[in-house]
């Protein structure tokens, strides 16, 4: 009787600490036709660290697409994107589900897509910086849409994020362009970034009545870059996009021998290359 209380026990320890093991996966609840779906997920297991990953993205039913990735120490967030195409509604349905699978792993999370509306602006065709490096500008380039028309002066609140949706910098406002497009960035200070990390870029992007007088001529008085008419409804739109900060861009060399001809010694900044700049 003992020895089958004492293997209950292990088996209850066991259990415990296999239930404890969770992955958690997070994407808003709802999107529109077109927009950008970043997807989040977290561990908080040794055990489901450097793991091979699977978002497995359908429609309730039938599998749409897939990401695959390894999944960092526990409890740092990890990403993947998945973009909706302008017909999903039309062809897959109003569902969107997400699911993480691989060894050890799983979770999954749902959303409901709709038909964008007047109210409903998108931001599409994002690009950035192909390597983001501590102390160095990182660029974004993204276009702001309505109807499938360019926006033309539509405000936008830019931020930085941290895995865990922590702001990092102050923001700033940026304004699209004739052609929908906002080019920008940001410089990665070392103060709020790290090498090694992912972080998001959080956008905001607005239009406003154009019966609201405050916003006449003004930053986000919007015109449909296409028909040159204004856009008179108040129209919103929110997305992120992750980044990964490669590595420190410069680094301080410390009492080297500055030539090889004198015994002197200095302090300089070299890049990656290990060319110094700054002599």
């Amino acid at each position: 009787m003992k020895h089958i209380l004492l293997l209950f026990g292990l088996v209850m320890i066991l259990s415990s600490y296999l239930v404890s093991a969770v992955c958690t996966v997070d994407i808003n609840d709802f999107y529109v036709n077109g927009d950008l779906i970043t997807i989040r997920g977290t561990c908080d297991n040794k055990d489901e660290e450097t793991r091979s990953y699977t978002f497995t993205y359908t429609n309730g039913s039938d599998t749409i697409d897939t990401d695959t990735g390894t999944t960092p120490k526990k409890n740092i967030d990890f990403f993947q994107t998945y973009l909706l195409p302008n017909n999903y509604v039309e062809t897959y349905g109003y569902n969107f589900t997400v699911t993480l699978t691989g060894t050890n792993l799983e979770g999954e999370d749902y959303a409901n897509v709709s038909i964008p509306t007047a109210s409903d602006l998108l931001i599409s065709d994002i690009s950035i910086t192909d390597y983001y490096y501590e102390e160095k500008e990182g660029g974004i380039r993204f276009k702001v849409t309505n109807a499938g028309n360019p926006v033309v002066n539509a405000k936008c609140f830019m931020d930085i994020i941290s895995g865990d949706s922590q702001p990092l910098t102050e923001g700033f406002i940026s304004v699209s362009q004739g052609d929908g497009y906002i080019i920008t960035g940001e410089l990665m200070e070392s103060s709020f970034v790290k090498g090694g990390k992912e972080y998001l870029w959080d956008m905001a992007c607005v239009c406003f009545d154009s019966d609201n007088t405050v916003s006449d001529g003004q930053v986000g008085h919007c015109y449909d870059g296409s028909t040159g008419l204004q856009i008179d409804n108040f129209a919103s739109t929110v997305t992120q996009f992750p980044f990964t900060i490669t590595d420190m861009a410069d680094k301080i060399i410390v009492n080297k021998t500055v030539s090889e001809y004198a015994n002197v010694t200095g302090i300089w900044v070299e890049n990656e290359e290990g060319n110094r700049y700054n002599e």
